[in-house]
């Protein structure tokens, strides 16, 4: 894949993560569509970390390197040193809150979706400043 390509992927992660910042904090002031906006926010966080999985995968595979799960592609990015261990664990672990969200939709607690949420939109910032360095490295 291109480096235009990725970075286009990049871009269209940040805008993502806008998104959902902007649906967390309006389903904190809008008390009568909170119920919507929680399923709003969950879907665009879904697709956060389908995207990053797909970025993870990509840089992997130009390295030789193919991960068995979406958790794993973030555990695999210390081929690239430029995440500390507990940062790959946390950005590891939004992979399995989007598998409860994809599968076990009916039994997510909300106000746990919630925190995992806002923790996201602190989180991924930095993922997107490290994979933005790991690209710009590429030729």
């Amino acid at each position: 894949m291109e480096k235009t390509t990725l970075l286009s992927k990049l871009d269209s992660l940040a805008d993502l993560l806008n998104k959902l910042k902007e649906i967390l904090q309006e389903h904190g002031q809008n008390t009568s569509l909170q119920e919507f906006l929680l399923y709003a926010a969950e879907k665009k966080a879904e697709e956060v970390v389908e995207l990053a999985v797909s970025l993870n995968q990509e840089l992997l595979r130009q390295k030789g390197k193919l991960s068995g799960s979406y958790y794993d592609s973030f555990i695999d990015l210390k081929l690239f040193s430029a995440f500390s261990e507990p940062e790959l664990k946390e950005l590891a672990s939004t992979a399995g809150f989007r598998n409860r969200l994809a599968h076990d939709y009916l039994e997510i607690n909300p106000q746990l979706a919630l925190q995992t949420m806002k923790r996201m939109v602190k989180i991924y910032p930095t993922y997107l400043q490290n994979i933005k360095k790991i690209i710009s490295k590429r030729k």
